[in-house]
């Protein structure tokens, strides 16, 4: 094949500490399951000092390694801040995952737009 594809980074899920001590360890970074809005503040104050702490632990640094979290339904701009103060390099939005089909495209766009108009609003 050409041209070769470059290394394939592995993020490790999982919110046990053995999972995450696995995700600092040998990962290249960490994902979490999706969460609802009001519980993603809890997970971040847990996970990500954990990562950190696990990453020292094994002479790994920060730099590099990826944290990524998900979060259910439409994000408000504090929950996009909150992601940001936390370091997370990535926030999934899942906003139609709760719903028995997913919306028709129109819906959809108007929904995304919501979401990209509330994380540029002033704080």
């Amino acid at each position: 094949m050409a041209p070769r594809p470059g290394r394939v980074p592995i993020h490790v899920g999982g919110h046990s500490a053995p999972a995450l001590r696995r995700a600092a360890r040998q990962g290249d970074g960490w994902i979490g399951s999706p969460r609802p809005p009001e519980l993603l503040a809890e997970q971040v104050d847990q996970v990500v000092p954990a990562l950190e702490r696990s990453l020292a632990t094994h002479g790994r640094p920060r730099a590099g390694f990826e944290i990524t979290a998900a979060v259910l339904g439409q994000p408000g701009a504090d929950v996009l801040e909150l992601a940001a103060r936390a370091g997370l390099d990535r926030l999934i939005v899942a906003p139609w995952v709760a719903l028995a089909s997913p919306p028709a495209l129109e819906r959809a766009i108007e929904d995304l737009n919501a979401i990209a108009a509330s994380a540029e609003e002033p704080s």
